[in-house]
């Protein structure tokens, strides 16, 4: 190869990688529409495609966070790749209680395609009892078959690390978003992406929310 073909090689290839580093703030989005039900907190352009390196981080780290369940058992969310997940913050003296059968009904419905996660917390003071006890009363009242998590904190200091990825957009690529109290629902697609939350008063087994699992 000649000195001239290979100069412009080496330019060809520094201009193709240098499309790769621009920053994605600077990088051309595409919107499309997002569900707006009218109880639902939604994204306008929640479906943005970044042109980006094999080597940035980007919104399927969902999968590569750290969670246990309520028998301390690690769970590894990377196996829900390509099931929407439902994540609900819950409290066994919340007003919303009841939701833990509805979340039950959803879950047994949509279970070939949807992955519910309950987690206990007792960041709105409504969830004093420990791991031990809570799996007894939500197990011999409501017989769930979804996932029960280990409680943890969904804000302040010592905020989880799940919840601060789906409270940052700096982390999830996508929205921030401060939980709003018992049973707020975050909606994560089957690709890891963060595309909804839902105030604690959306039914899981409402049109809003079966409209967006079925979408």
């Amino acid at each position: 190869m000649n000195t001239k073909m290979t100069n412009l090689l080496i330019l060809f290839i520094f201009f193709c990688d240098i499309t790769y580093c621009i920053p994605k703030k600077l990088l051309d989005k595409s919107s499309n529409p997002a569900f707006t039900p009218s109880k639902v907190k939604t994204l306008s352009n929640y479906n943005r495609t970044f042109r980006i390196s094999a080597n940035e981080m980007d919104t399927s780290v969902i999968y590569n966070l750290p969670l246990n369940d309520i028998d301390g058992n690690a769970i590894n969310l990377d196996q829900f790749q390509g099931k929407k997940i439902l994540i609900i913050n819950t409290a066994t003296n919340s007003s919303y209680v009841s939701q833990y059968d509805s979340l039950e009904q959803l879950y047994q419905k949509y279970k070939d395609s949807l992955v519910i996660i309950a987690i206990p917390s007792n960041s709105f003071g409504n969830e004093s009892s420990d791991d031990a006890t809570i799996k007894e009363f939500v197990m011999s009242n409501y017989h769930i078959h979804y996932i029960l998590a280990q409680k943890m904190n969904v804000m302040g200091d010592a905020q989880s690390v799940l919840y601060s990825w789906l409270t940052h957009i700096e982390q999830n690529n996508m929205m921030s978003n401060g939980v709003q109290g018992d049973f707020f629902k975050f909606l994560v697609d089957g690709s890891g992406k963060l595309v909804g939350a839902f105030m604690p008063s959306v039914e899981p087994m409402s049109q809003d929310m079966q409209g967006v699992i079925t979408n």
